[in-house]
C-alpha cells in the first residue's frame, strides 16, 4: 500500500511539473500580449514595413502634395490608403506635423485597430486563412484566449496540490518539495527571450509572445524560494514547537512526583 501510494505521487509531481511548465507558457503568452507591450515591441517592425513599402522619397513627394491640398481646400482630412497602413489623415496633424511624426502617428494608429479588432475566426482558423502577416496574433482576442487557457490550467494545478497534499505521507516537507516544483518549471523560460529569432515577418511576430518570459521566470522563481522559505520555517517552528512542550512535560515531572508524595504522607 504505502510503494503504491508512493508511485502514485510520484506520477502526480511529474504531471504538476508538466502542468505548471504548461500553465507558464500561457501565463508567459498572455503576459506578453499586453498592448503596451505589443505597441514596443511591433511598432519598430510595422514602422519599417510601411517605410519600405512607401519608399521614404515617395513619401516626402506626397506629403508634400498633402499639405497642399489641406492649405488650398481647407478640408478638415486628407485621405489616403496605402496597403491598408493610412486613412482619413488629419489636415491639422498633416499643417503642424513632418512626415516622420505623421508616420509613427498612423503607426500608432494601425497597431490600435489592429489589436482591439474582432475576428470570427478561431486561433487555428485564422492561422489557417492568414495571407502574408499574421497580425491576429497579436491582437486582445488572442490575449484572451491564452489567458483563458491560464485559468483553465491553473484549477488543474490546484486541483493536483490538494491530492498531492493528502496523499503524501511527509506532509510536513509538501511545501518545500511544491516550491522546488516551480523553480524548475521556471527555468525553461529563463533564456527563452534570447534566442536568435530569424529576421522575418512571422518569426518577429512569434518573438513577442515570448517578450514576458524574463518577468515570468522571475515571479514563478521567486514565488518556488519564498513557498520553500515557509515550508523551512513551519517545520522548524512545528519542531521547536514540539520541543519546548516537551521540555515542559519535563520540567513539570519533578513537581508532579513531589505532590503525590506529599499526598501519600498524608494518607499515611
Amino acid at each position: 500500500m504505502g510503494f503504491f501510494r508512493g508511485g502514485l505521487v510520484f506520477v502526480l509531481g511529474v504531471i504538476l511539473l508538466l502542468s505548471l511548465i504548461v500553465g507558464n507558457v500561457f501565463f508567459v503568452i498572455s503576459s506578453s500580449l499586453k498592448y503596451e507591450n505589443v505597441q514596443k515591441n511591433i511598432n519598430p517592425f510595422i514602422k519599417e514595413t510601411i517605410t519600405e513599402t512607401l519608399g521614404s522619397s515617395n513619401f516626402e513627394q506626397s506629403f508634400q502634395s498633402m499639405k497642399d491640398y489641406c492649405l488650398i481646400s481647407k478640408a478638415d482630412y486628407y485621405k489616403i490608403n496605402q496597403d491598408g497602413f493610412f486613412e482619413d489623415i488629419s489636415c491639422e496633424d498633416i499643417l503642424a506635423k513632418n512626415s516622420s511624426a505623421i508616420i509613427d502617428g498612423e503607426v500608432e494608429n494601425f497597431i490600435q485597430k489592429t489589436y482591439y479588432k474582432e475576428y470570427d475566426c478561431s486561433f487555428f482558423e485564422c492561422l489557417k486563412e492568414s495571407n502574408g502577416l499574421p497580425l491576429f496574433f497579436i491582437s486582445k482576442s488572442t490575449k484572451d484566449y491564452f489567458q483563458s487557457k491560464f485559468y483553465l490550467a491553473l484549477i488543474f494545478l490546484l486541483v493536483l496540490v490538494v491530492l498531492m497534499f493528502f496523499l503524501s505521507e511527509e506532509k510536513k516537507n509538501f511545501p518545500i518539495v511544491l516550491g522546488s516544483l516551480v523553480i524548475l518549471s521556471s527555468l525553461p523560460f529563463m533564456k527563452i527571450d534570447s534566442l536568435p529569432f530569424a529576421k522575418s515577418d512571422f518569426s518577429q511576430v512569434l518573438f513577442i509572445f515570448v517578450s514576458s518570459s524574463k518577468s515570468v521566470f522571475w515571479a514563478f522563481l521567486i514565488l518556488g524560494i519564498v513557498i520553500i522559505a515557509l515550508g523551512v520555517f513551519l517545520k522548524f517552528w512545528k519542531f521547536d514547537k514540539i520541543g519546548k512542550s516537551e521540555e515542559n512535560l519535563s520540567d513539570n515531572k519533578p513537581i508532579q512526583q513531589k505532590k503525590i508524595q506529599k499526598n501519600k504522607k498524608k494518607f499515611f
